[in-house]
C-alpha cells in the first residue's frame, strides 16, 4: 500500500508546501486528489483502533495555507445526492474541504508512524467513508468546474 502513503504525502506536501505556478496549481491539485481517491478505494474494509493520544490537528492553519497556495478556491454550490431529487442547494467551501482532507491524512500519517501501516490504512479507509471522501468528491467536482468550465 505504498501508493496510498505516497498519495497522502503528495497531497500534504502540495497543501503545506510552497505555492505552485498559477498555470499548473489547480490541475496539480486535481491530479493528486484523483491519485489519492484511487489509492484509498483499494484499501480493504476493516475496523480501525483509536489512540487516546492522537494529536489534535489545526484546521485554521491548514485553511490559511490553502488560501495562500490556492487563492482561486472559494465557495461553490452543492447538493447532497443521497436525498433524492428534491434537494436544496447548499454552499460548499473548497478551503474547508481541502483542510478537512489534510487533517484526516495527517492523522493517518501519525498512525503510520506510531502504530504501523495496517492501523494507518484502516484509519484512512474509515475516515474516507465517513468524512473526507465526501470532501474530496465535492472539491474535485469544483476543481473540474474551475479548470474546464470557467
Amino acid at each position: 500500500m505504498d501508493a496510498v502513503r505516497s498519495a497522502a504525502q503528495k497531497y500534504l506536501n502540495l497543501i503545506t508546501g510552497n505555492p505552485l505556478a498559477p498555470s499548473i496549481r489547480l490541475q496539480t491539485l486535481a491530479n493528486v486528489l484523483d491519485e489519492l481517491q484511487f489509492a484509498t478505494t483499494k484499501i480493504p474494509d476493516g475496523s480501525p483502533t483509536f489512540a487516546d493520544d492522537e494529536p489534535k490537528l489545526r484546521h485554521k492553519e491548514y485553511v490559511e495555507k490553502i488560501r495562500e497556495n490556492f487563492p482561486e478556491l472559494g465557495f461553490y454550490p452543492n447538493v447532497f445526492l443521497s436525498g433524492g431529487l428534491e434537494q436544496l442547494v447548499t454552499v460548499g467551501d473548497a478551503n474547508d474541504d481541502a483542510a478537512d482532507i489534510a487533517k484526516d491524512l495527517s492523522a493517518a500519517m501519525w498512525y503510520w508512524e506510531h502504530f504501523g501501516e495496517e492501523s494507518a490504512l484502516q484509519h484512512l479507509r474509515y475516515h474516507y467513508k465517513i468524512h473526507w471522501g465526501r470532501h474530496l468528491i465535492d472539491l474535485r467536482s469544483y476543481l473540474y468546474a474551475l479548470i474546464y468550465e470557467s
